[in-house]
């Protein structure tokens, strides 16, 4: 039987540079398949989202009571959250969807929606029963370029704050390093695409990456896939105002993922991170201690595999 093709996920935190992701993609031979979103003054190359996936997603999160902008945004999912109804409809739809355009591709193909950053469970559970190879590429950028991006347009929509803005940040990443530590994973950081001396370098870890089924490719891929990387749509810089000091905890996990963003993280390296992530779903109200015991085992099994 013949292996379906890789599905790729682009996640991140919302404003932080999964657009740009999705535009370099197809240029390295990687589709955005269905109908997309077209751009707008937030987004004026496009958003590279699937009209029908980010509706599905954004209602679901509306049904839970966890719309992504609102204060609501900061709470873990309800417990069972996966049994709901809402989940239980979107992961019918997903289904369809998924078993129709995975057949129709014959090599990896990618589906953006920063939101899968927070419902990762659900996909990593439909793709395992269709067995459809899942790769995750994770867009980070700057905490306060996103604070400001945010800040700009959705301020007087949802109510955005600094504090919200640096807490939802914290939330998606931290989301992504517990949920998807058994995926493949490559971050890519938004500021190394402006810089003339890492955009080569970091273009071609990402086609590595997604296109490995083609053993690389010319300069030319490269050089044509630079060309759609526009300065000019780069924003937020200085727009407004720093937040007086971001927390501690954006500060160390922004310093990890960039860490991370330089070379391919090792399976030790990303067990060690989720575990330090860990502990804060067993304080908190995020997760119970069944969760935490669960998740901690899942560590131990990679680091076991690992060696």
């Amino acid at each position: 039987m013949t292996q379906a093709s890789p599905l790729i996920l682009l996640l991140g935190m919302h404003r932080s540079g999964t657009s740009l992701l999705g535009s370099l993609l197809p240029a390295l031979g990687v589709p955005l398949p269905g109908p997309l979103i077209a751009g707008d003054q937030h987004n004026p190359e496009g958003y590279y989202e699937r009209h029908d996936v980010t509706a599905l997603q954004e209602q679901m999160l509306i049904d839970l009571q966890r719309w992504w902008p609102g204060s609501q945004g900061l709470l873990p999912l309800p417990e069972g959250w996966l049994e709901s109804d809402s989940a239980l409809r979107v992961s019918a739809t997903l289904r369809a969807l998924l078993i129709d355009e995975s057949s129709r591709q014959v090599g990896p193909w990618a589906i953006k929606d920063p939101r899968t950053s927070l419902l990762l469970p659900l996909w990593l559970e439909l793709t395992g029963e269709l067995g459809l190879p899942v790769r995750l590429v994770l867009s980070v950028r700057e905490p306060c370029e996103v604070v400001h991006s945010l800040l700009r347009r959705d301020q007087q929509a949802a109510g955005m704050t600094v504090q919200r803005a640096q807490a939802l940040w914290w939330r998606h990443y931290r989301q992504v390093l517990l949920d998807g530590i058994s995926c493949p994973l490559l971050v890519v950081h938004y500021s190394h695409w402006f810089d003339p001396a890492s955009s080569r370098q970091q273009l071609a870890r990402l086609r590595a990456f997604s296109r490995p089924d083609r053993n690389g490719g010319g300069e030319a891929e490269l050089s044509a896939a630079l060309t759609l990387i526009k300065p000019e749509h780069r924003h937020s810089l200085s727009a407004a105002p720093e937040p007086a000091e971001l927390p501690e905890r954006v500060r160390w996990l922004n310093s990890e993922l960039l860490a991370l963003s330089a070379s391919d993280p090792s399976i030790q390296h990303l067990a060690r991170l989720s575990s330090r992530l860990q502990p804060e779903a067993m304080a908190s109200s995020e997760g119970s201690v069944a969760r935490f015991q669960h998740l901690r085992q899942r560590v131990k099994r990679l680091l076991n595999r690992a060696r």
